[in-house]
């Protein structure tokens, strides 16, 4: 009987510690449509060109050029800030941004390569968000990163109301 109860006791314990797995990716990738009604997939990708060349600079930014397919692939960084403490800490987000076209409409996909804080002079927080995803700071950290792409993110279909008429 103690034996029985023993391995009882045992098999349960293990059970106590077992938890869900957090999808890694979730907190690294987001991914969304935007619809422009009344636009080709042409001329949606030439105002994507235009609103990337403005956004990022840099002529390394653009990764892959290829409008037959249209798909456009970007990589950049982004400054953000959040609370630590007291005060605030800078940092700044890599990522590499995928934006798919079609007629009426396009896909964007950011994925997150690194974040890197000024708090430790440049090194990546990548692998301590990672390893603790339910964190309250962790959680706090990866919203401010994802409001900072999400608002990059929509000056891309900003842009479609800003964009001057070609009949001008």
């Amino acid at each position: 009987m103690k034996k029985i109860l023993f391995f009882i006791l045992v098999f349960t314990s293990n059970l106590c510690f077992a938890q869900i797995e957090v999808q890694k990716e979730e907190l690294l990738e987001h991914q969304g449509i935007v619809t422009v009604s009344g636009k080709s997939a042409n001329a949606i990708y030439d105002q994507l060109k235009i609103w990337a060349v403005t956004q990022f600079p840099n002529d390394s930014a653009v990764q892959l050029d290829d409008k037959e397919n249209g798909k456009l692939i970007l990589k950049g960084e982004q400054s953000f800030s959040f609370k630590a403490g007291i005060g605030h800490v800078p940092g700044r987000v890599h990522f590499t941004l995928t934006m798919e076209v079609k007629d009426d409409r396009y896909r964007y996909t950011y994925v997150i390569t690194d974040i890197t804080s000024d708090m430790d002079n440049g090194a990546s927080m990548l692998p301590s968000l990672k390893r603790h995803p339910n964190n309250g700071r962790v959680k706090t950290v990866m919203n401010t990163i994802k409001d900072s792409l999400n608002d990059l993110v929509q000056k891309s279909y900003r842009s479609f109301d800003t964009s001057s008429d070609a009949n001008w």
